[in-house]
This record gives structure tokens, C-alpha cells and sequence, in this order.
């Protein structure tokens, strides 16, 4: 049976009135802003006023007139955070951090501060930007897993996918870059068996103390090789259910999932080995935030990089890619589905109703899928992914006819 490749971005949630980048944003810096904000928010606030000064500037010497976005605040707040600490160690970076500090030092809201002179004064204020950024960071991933928390209020935002996953005479590999877990709910709706890639922690690896509760899944990239099932799903983002447990007695754990509260887990040590705590501490949420560092946490070799070659080798195992939700902002991602795209027998169909705006907000290697559609391997439905048919996706992709030459039909 014919395979078929979903990559499903933000834009399909937001039509589950999920809220979106503008919203979250929002969010984000509205307790920062106004007569009800602490001294602190109000710190933090002149803070969030210069990073956008800044990437502003950027998008104005590109032609880009957008408003600045947490993703991109998030990347400029982790780009400092890293380099301070000789992660991704960066000297364009630590010349901006000393920007900053100087902007800081002339601030309003820091008038109060120690008077110091000289390198002391220097010193002090980049420890306040270092120390903002880190704050603006954790907050930025607060505020995104509560907004995209929220229950969704419109049915059927992913319809055309439901009717793929019915659709017995394809099978389907589900990309997606949302931290949501809507087509996971929708799936377990309706009876559709999937593969995510989770599996007991004590198969993953075995020296994790974890291994011992049963109710902790962990991620295992071999997982999708060996299954046997028709659908699977990766997330190449992270996702709200995803979270990893610091001091798990091994040098690396992907992410793992658990059946009940995260942060109320006993301690399945031995006695002696417990922490003076009852419960484990608490877990974080593994979510990838901002917009280029994405492509450095995958740098590091983790779960994230295995997610995106699986996503490179499951395009180059088909001909047929169906892009809806996604406003090509991913370099990383990019650069995948131009490659794929290079092999003349290949077919994408786009989903996209807002396309001016898609095409204005885009990266430049957008531009290359114009040429695709000359050369007819791209094909365009400007509308709502929730109202595009399945049976004319299929025609759009050249599997209706692949479906008629083997006797079998098409579902809608």
C-alpha cells in the first residue's frame, strides 16, 4: 500500500481555536505591562522592550515588517543563556549581551540599582541580563504549555486526517511541529491504533532506575522500525506530555511519558539510595521553543535529532507529502522537504488558506516551492485543513489513480 507523509503545523490547531503565535505572545507579555505590573514584571518588561528593539531591527533590515513573537524573543533570550555558559559559545552574542547591559544600566526601571562604578558596574548589569533571559525563557515555556493546554472548542480541526487514518489502502507516517495533543485525543476517539515510539522505560534502557515504575514510558527511536502498525505519530517539537526526570541516575534518558501525575512519582530507588524527598523531583516538560536554536538542540544528538532524520527517511520511503499548518519558519525543516523535493517523481500538496500572508512571513527558500509547482510536483488547496477533502488530496498526490490500477477505492 501507498505510504503517505503528514506534516501538520500550528495553523491546523489554531483551527481547533487552539491559540496561536499572536495569542501567545500576548500572554506572555501582558502581565509585564501596565499599572498592575510588580516592580519586578516592570523590570522585565524594559527588558522584553529592548530584545524587540533589537529583533526589529533584524527584521526591518530584511523587508520583514511582523511583529516581533515570543518564538523569536525565546531564541534571543537562549542565544545569551547559551553562550554565557560556553554551550554555543558565540562572540557576536557577548557583544550584545553588552549592549544590553549598558541599555539596562540607563533603564528606568534600574535606577535604583547598587551604584557601582567602572568594570563592577559592567559586571552587575550582565549578570541582570543573563539572569532576565533565563527568566523570560521559563516564562515563555510556562505560558506556551498553559495556552496550549486549554481544551479546544471547534470539532474536527484535523477531518481530512481522521479520513486518511480510516483510509485502510494507505498508510500513514503523521509529522507534526504542535506541542498539543489533539490528533492524539482525536485518534483515541475514535478506536485508531498508533505507534508514538513509546515503550516501557526497562526496554529503553535498563540501567535507569526508572526501569522500576511501570507507570514512566520512554521514547525509543527503534520503536517506529520494528512496529507493525499502519499509523505512526512523532513530534518534532516535544509535546506537552513529554518530560524528563533530572537525576536519573544515567547520562541520558529520552523523553518519557507517564500514566498519572508527573510530579507525584514515588522514588523507586532502594531505601538507602532515596532522596530526602518523597517524591522524585520535579520533571521537566521537553518542549523545543524559539526559532533557530531548535536546529542546536538537535545538535546535541538527542531524541530531537532522531526525529528529524526519522522524518528525512520516511519522505525518501514515499512520493507523496501533504504540508497543511505550517508556515515554513523551520530551516531544519526546510531544507528536508526541499531535498525530497529534488527527486522529480515526487508530489506534495499544500494546505493553505491564508497563502499571501504565508508567503510573506516566510523564509526565501519558500520561494523554491514555487518552482516546484511548475514543475508540477507541488499543487496548492487554499482553504482550511478541516475542509479539504481526503479524496482530493488523494487525486492531488496521484494516489487515486495508483488506487483504481490496483482495484481499490478511495476513501473520503
Amino acid at each position: 500500500m501507498p505510504d503517505v507523509v503528514f506534516l501538520i503545523g500550528s495553523g491546523v490547531s489554531c483551527g481547533a481555536d487552539l491559540p496561536g503565535t499572536k495569542e501567545i505572545t500576548k500572554a506572555l507579555l501582558q502581565p509585564l505591562r501596565g499599572p498592575a505590573a510588580s516592580e519586578y514584571e516592570h523590570r522585565l518588561g524594559q527588558y522584553v522592550a529592548l530584545l524587540t528593539d533589537e529583533v526589529r531591527s533584524v527584521n526591518r533590515t530584511l523587508g520583514r515588517g511582523r511583529h516581533v513573537n515570543y518564538e523569536e524573543l525565546a531564541y534571543l533570550c537562549r542565544q545569551i543563556q547559551d553562550s554565557a555558559v560556553g554551550e554555543f559559545e558565540n562572540p557576536a552574542v557577548s557583544a550584545l549581551h553588552e549592549k544590553l547591559a549598558r541599555r539596562l544600566s540607563r533603564s528606568s526601571a534600574f535606577q535604583d540599582e547598587i551604584h557601582l562604578n567602572g568594570s563592577s558596574r559592567s559586571a552587575h548589569f550582565r549578570e541582570e541580563v543573563l539572569d532576565l533571559s533565563e527568566e523570560i525563557y521559563s516564562r515563555t515555556e510556562q505560558v506556551l504549555s498553559q495556552e496550549l493546554d486549554k481544551a479546544a472548542t471547534r470539532p474536527d480541526p484535523f477531518k481530512p486526517l481522521l479520513a486518511a487514518s480510516l483510509d485502510e489502502q494507505v498508510s500513514l507516517d503523521v509529522f507534526t511541529l504542535n506541542h498539543d495533543c489533539l490528533i492524539e485525543q482525536m485518534w483515541g476517539e475514535h478506536g485508531i491504533d498508533f505507534e508514538d515510539g513509546f515503550r516501557p522505560v526497562a526496554e529503553v534502557n535498563s540501567a535507569s532506575f526508572l526501569a522500576r515504575t511501570p507507570q514512566i514510558k520512554a521514547w525509543d527511536r527503534a520503536a517506529y522500525g520494528r512496529s507493525q502498525k499502519r499509523i505512526s505519530l512523532a513530534k518534532l517539537h516535544g509535546s506537552l506530555d513529554w518530560w524528563s526526570y533530572p537525576n536519573t541516575g544515567v547520562e541520558y534518558l529520552p523523553p518519557q511519558k507517564v500514566a498519572g501525575d508527573p510530579s507525584h512519582i514515588d522514588d523507586p530507588r532502594p531505601r538507602g539510595q532515596q532522596s530526602r524527598q518523597r517524591w522524585l523531583l520535579p520533571p521537566d516538560r521537553l518542549l523545543l521553543i524559539g526559532t533557530f536554536n531548535k536546529m542546536l538542540a538537535q545538535a546535541r544528538g538527542d531524541a530531537f535529532l532522531d526525529l528529524l532524520c526519522l522524518f528525512r527517511g520516511r519522505l525518501q520511503e514515499t512520493n507523496a507529502l501533504v504540508i497543511s499548518g505550517y508556515g515554513f519558519g523551520d530551516k531544519g525543516i526546510n531544507g528536508v522537504i526541499l531535498e525530497w523535493l529534488s527527486h522529480p517523481g515526487n508530489r506534495a500538496c499544500w494546505i493553505e488558506p491564508r497563502l499571501k500572508a504565508t508567503l510573506e512571513n516566510a523564509r526565501p527558500t519558500i520561494w523554491a516551492l514555487e518552482r516546484a509547482g511548475e514543475r508540477g510536483q507541488l499543487t496548492i488547496l487554499r482553504e482550511r485543513f478541516a475542509r479539504a477533502s481526503w479524496r482530493t488530496i488523494r487525486r492531488r498526490l496521484g494516489l487515486n489513480r495508483k488506487a483504481k490500477a490496483s482495484g481499490s477505492g478511495a476513501a473520503e
